[in-house]
C-alpha cells in the first residue's frame, strides 16, 4: 500500500479500504467460481439429456419392430399392442420434458 497515494478523507483510513478491498476480491472470486459450477453443471445435464434422447429413439424403433412383429407373424392384435406404443412414447417424451425443465 505504500506505492499507492490516495487522498483519504477523514475517518476513512487505510485498514478499512483494504478490508473492503479483500472482501471485494473474495466475492468476486466466488461469483467466478459459481459460474464456473453452473457452466460445469449445464453441459453435464446437455450429454445426460443428448445420452436420454438417444436411448429413447433407439427404445422406441425397437418397440415398433417387436410390435410390427407381433402383429404380422405373432397373431397379435394392433390393441394389443397400444402398452409398447404407451411405454416408447412416455421413452420419447422423457427427454423432451427433462430439457424443458432442467435444460437449456
Amino acid at each position: 500500500m505504500k506505492y499507492l497515494k490516495l487522498q483519504f478523507q477523514e475517518g476513512i483510513s487505510r485498514k478499512a479500504i483494504s478490508n473492503s478491498l479483500l472482501l471485494m476480491m473474495v466475492f468476486a472470486n466466488e461469483t467466478v467460481m459459481a459460474q464456473a459450477w453452473a457452466q460445469r453443471t449445464k453441459s453435464t445435464i446437455d450429454k445426460v439429456i443428448a445420452g436420454l434422447k438417444t436411448l429413447g429413439i433407439g427404445i422406441a424403433t425397437l418397440c415398433l419392430l417387436w410390435s410390427a412383429y407381433q402383429i404380422i407373424w405373432g397373431g397379435k392384435r394392433l390393441q394389443d399392442m397400444i402398452p409398447f406404443f404407451i411405454g416408447a412414447g412416455i421413452f420419447l417424451a422423457g427427454p423432451e420434458l427433462a430439457q424443458l425443465f432442467f435444460g437449456s
